[in-house]
């Protein structure tokens, strides 16, 4: 946080797609946010992770972003977002470490980046520093299913497959499997207009923030 009290964005790493790419989604109105933020909670007097799942689909193009926990658990929601047009944000999550796992998607050929981030103390600010890393990174690969049309009934139960340049097979690590199947859907999902990973905070927790809220009033 600056002197001015505004929150700075880490720069994460996240994939570097082409101008020609990023022009094809840009007409194709599709907004995906792969990055992370750090913010500062003041009641809690601590820093945590802020993202945004986010993205969507038209028939020739995908680009989606989805978060889950470090062993690939899904993350709760801190609140859904809607907004008047689809493939734009969809839920905003918070947690102090989160797996980002970002798909673009030209036709039937898909790249993946998913990508650890945690927050680092700073023994020379207060202030803790971005730590990301790179778990996977698949480029070209293949899925022969048209999610987006006659197949989509597989969507969300399949990922792409992915291979080394000498041929190899690129495998997902077997703990974001799920996260992947998400982000592939989302990746197809025409107009979409809801999370395909984020879920719902548990009623335990809705609980505890509105007893946390009875408290504030009663102070």
């Amino acid at each position: 946080m600056n002197a001015n009290g505004h929150t700075r964005r880490s720069q994460a790493t996240r994939l570097q797609l082409p101008r020609a790419a990023l022009r094809r989604c840009q007409e194709a109105t599709i907004y995906c946010q792969p990055g992370v933020s750090i913010e500062y909670q003041r009641g809690a007097k601590r820093y945590i992770l802020r993202a945004v799942e986010s993205g969507g689909s038209a028939r020739g193009v995908g680009h989606y972003a989805a978060f889950c926990g470090p062993d690939g658990q899904a993350v709760p929601w801190l609140q859904p977002v809607q907004s008047v047009a689809g493939n734009g944000l969809h839920a905003i999550v918070l947690a102090h470490e989160l797996v980002a796992a970002e798909m673009f998607r030209i036709e039937q050929t898909y790249d993946l980046l998913i990508v650890r981030h945690r927050l680092v103390a700073n023994v020379i600010q207060g202030r803790p520093r971005l730590h990301s890393e790179v778990l996977f990174r698949g480029k070209h690969g293949h899925l022969s299913l048209e999610l987006w049309g006659k197949d989509k009934n597989a969507a969300g139960k399949i990922t792409p497959e992915f291979f080394t340049r000498s041929g190899e097979r690129n495998e997902i690590p077997p703990d974001f499997v799920g996260v992947v199947q998400a982000v592939t859907k989302g990746a197809t999902s025409l107009n979409c207009r809801a999370a395909v990973h984020a879920r719902p905070p548990s009623a335990e927790a809705i609980s505890e923030v509105a007893e946390q809220l009875q408290q504030k009033e009663g102070l």
